[in-house]
């Protein structure tokens, strides 16, 4: 998964997806970036919405693959639920819910190990949840698809493996 970033040193001008300054010492480390955090970091360029979207989707948002060609229908449809980043765009409520949910059913059922599958059958029964829960507020809130991608038991993890040295 593209969800970890080696960074290497740039001396005193290295930074975080957070844009914030990193020390060259700090800069050498591996790094955990969860999806809501990419996303808060999108700065407009091409990268760093190109490591969001990896880390998500497994793809390029430039390559042809069917969840690409899904995302510019759901575009279409809920024109109000798309956020423009750059020139690309993030989905938000039942636009993010619909593409991430396609997404891992069709994760669930592919060729992938049974592991893998059964992590995206959980992850599908996660985001539903998390995606019924927001629209039955008082006031539904539209999570976008980094909120509702964001894999808390994935995060912790990843650091607490980062941590012990168990991730090189």
């Amino acid at each position: 998964m593209k969800l970890f970033k080696r960074l290497f040193d740039k001396g005193s001008d290295a930074e975080n997806l957070e844009g914030q300054k990193q020390s060259p010492a700090a800069s050498k480390q591996l790094h955990f970036y969860s999806t809501a955090v990419m996303e808060r970091g999108f700065d407009g360029t091409e990268d760093s919405f190109a490591r969001f979207y990896w880390a998500i989707y497994n793809c390029s948002p430039a390559e042809p693959a069917g969840i690409n060609d899904r995302r510019e229908q759901l575009r279409e449809k809920y024109p109000d639920k798309a956020v423009a980043v750059g020139q690309r765009f993030v989905l938000f409520g039942d636009a993010a819910y619909q593409a991430l949910g396609g997404f891992y059913r069709a994760m669930e059922t592919g060729h992938a190990q049974e592991a893998q599958r059964k992590y995206y059958g959980l992850q599908f029964e996660r985001l539903k949840d998390i995606h019924e829960k927001s629209q039955s507020l008082p006031i539904p809130i539209d999570l976008s698809e980094g909120q509702l991608a964001h894999d808390e038991k994935l995060e912790f993890l990843a650091c607490l493996a980062i941590s012990k040295g168990h991730i090189l």
